[in-house]
């Protein structure tokens, strides 16, 4: 959809329904400053109607994930002037969600630190191999930037106005980034995950157990259908 992806810079990015609240606009923008902009949001409703057709589910998951609400227009009701008890509500929860997956990166920060100083018990595992260790360091590193980007946003996140979220709104490419920076916490947080399960796997796949090694194979396998069915729930 490059057509689609080009036009939609162009577009306020709040109005993907036709119940949507009027574009937020300065007090002192000039008349043909505000018609261009009523102007550009009407031609580039059509466009956000396709979009929201076309890929509703990714988009919904995503800002689910990222700003804990499925649709902009949330945003926008929520940093309504008058709002303010909706405003901190959904402050206080955007800023819990965010503190707990902090915490769990930490966990998992400290479980990659005890692996790489210490040695296997037992032979069963060998997560001293190159493989394992490296995946071990790499989880380690990932660990450390979802925490590091997880307390830098909950610091902004704290001491954020409604005004200032609401004219973001209105930038697609500075909200694209904002989202982008949002979401660095849970990415980071996935990708060391992720890494650990791999350098787990691994270190097992490298040890001298065969009810192990079944076993772990028995886990992909059931895993993966698992993860086929969702993905086929989720298609229908």
């Amino acid at each position: 959809m490059p057509g689609i992806h080009v036009e939609l810079l162009n577009v306020v990015p709040i109005l993907a329904s036709p119940g949507a609240p009027a574009p937020f606009i300065p007090s002192n923008a000039g008349s043909s400053t505000a018609g261009d902009i009523r102007k550009t949001a009407k031609n580039g409703l059509h466009v956000l109607r396709q979009l929201e057709q076309q890929c509703h589910l990714r988009l919904t998951a995503f800002l689910t994930m990222v700003l804990g609400v499925p649709t902009l227009e949330q945003i926008y009701e929520l940093t309504s002037p008058g709002n303010e008890d909706g405003w901190n509500k959904y402050q206080t929860t955007l800023s819990s969600r965010l503190a707990n997956v902090t915490v769990v990166s930490s966990l998992v920060l400290a479980t990659t630190s005890a692996f790489l100083t210490t040695e296997p018990p037992t032979t069963i595992v060998n997560w001293l191999h190159p493989m394992p260790y490296v995946t071990l360091i790499a989880a380690f590193c990932a660990g450390f930037l979802s925490v590091g980007s997880g307390i830098f946003l909950y610091f902004v996140i704290v001491n954020t106005k409604p005004t200032r979220l609401r004219r973001l709104l209105f930038h697609p490419v500075r909200l694209t980034m904002g989202m982008v920076l949002m979401a660095t916490p849970t990415l980071f947080l996935a990708a060391s995950g992720g890494s650990v399960m791999v350098s787990m796997c691994g270190a097992v796949w490298l040890g001298d157990n065969i009810v192990a090694k079944i076993g772990l194979v028995a886990t992909f396998v059931i895993w993966g259908l698992m993860t086929l069915a969702s993905i086929l729930c989720m298609l229908v």
